[in-house]
């Protein structure tokens, strides 16, 4: 989509080709450390599945955060591209 950022596009990408390598995963992680630390309005979630592995990740950016509190709206992009199966969340 056009409102998403060049980078948020690039983590999308590399987010798809490697949530089953934890070394990627890991990879991953370090990488929203860094955007963290850089940015202290940034913040993630990590999900896991029932054996413990990274099923996924959620971001908000600071501009993300206050368009919530002006509008109470929230989007989620599965960038895996996986599809909806009711009663699997």
């Amino acid at each position: 989509p056009e409102f998403l950022s060049e980078s948020m596009e690039q983590f999308r990408e590399l987010l798809a080709q490697a949530m089953n390598d934890m070394n990627e995963v890991s990879q991953i992680v370090t990488y929203l450390d860094s955007m963290k630390k850089a940015d202290s309005t940034f913040d993630y979630r990590k999900s896991k599945s029932s054996d413990g592995s990274v099923s996924g990740f959620v971001w908000q950016t600071g501009v993300m955060r206050c368009d919530f509190e002006l509008f109470g709206d929230v989007l989620f992009i599965d960038c895996l591209g996986r599809a909806f199966i009711p009663g699997t969340c």
